[in-house]
């Protein structure tokens, strides 16, 4: 760390960096936000910049980190009701994932390549985690509603990808013929949720 930077000014400049990042990378994304941009905002110098992260792309991940471990809470916490029918209860948790991540377009501002590209630019430790976190938050999920006896059992693999898949309809729903989006997505989480829930 620079010298004559006191532990307290260490803590202040890092959340100064998280907060005016993930503000930053929301409004502008990561291509076109700079270690320049970051640093006039956050009131250092680029040198100390480097102190604190090896690239912008290290902050990103922390940011995308926590911003994710939000959505997840604010998730878990809104949508999974145990009280419900297990059919009615998933149908309810996947509406409110497509209604929650428009107010975190850190989410997806990223496409597939830059993140893998991403992956790529991290410390292999850090990517690693960060792998393991998304894993972990999909069977999180999946554990809840096992819960129920009601989940037919599927290999999280492919869960994810009935996830993604259900994700990907979303980022293109501006590209929909008929301007009919929201019932769309209904309709494919009523058949998801009906594929993998057992009938009573």
């Amino acid at each position: 760390m620079p010298r004559g930077f006191s532990d307290e000014e260490k803590t202040r400049i890092r959340a100064r960096l998280l907060e005016k990042g993930r503000g930053l990378f929301e409004q502008y994304g990561l291509k076109k936000t700079n270690v320049e941009d970051l640093t006039r905002a956050a009131g250092i110098s680029k040198g100390a910049f480097y102190h604190f992260y090896e690239s912008k792309e290290e902050l990103f991940f922390e940011i995308l980190d926590r911003v994710e471990e939000e959505f997840h809470q604010r998730v878990f916490t809104a949508a999974v009701d145990e009280t419900l029918p297990a059919r009615e209860g998933l149908i309810r948790f996947l509406r409110t994932v497509f209604e929650q991540l428009a107010h975190y377009p850190l989410l997806y501002s990223v496409g597939k390549d830059e993140y893998e590209s991403l992956l790529r630019k991290l410390p292999r430790e850090k990517a690693e985690a960060h792998v393991r976190g998304d894993a972990l938050a999909l069977e999180q999920v999946m554990s809840r509603f096992r819960q129920t006896g009601r989940l037919r059992e599927i290999d999280p693999q492919l869960f994810a990808n009935l996830g993604v898949s259900l994700y990907l309809l979303w980022m293109h729903r501006d590209d929909m013929v008929f301007s009919r989006f929201e019932e769309t997505l209904d309709a494919w989480i009523e058949m998801l949720a009906g594929y993998l829930v057992l009938d009573d």
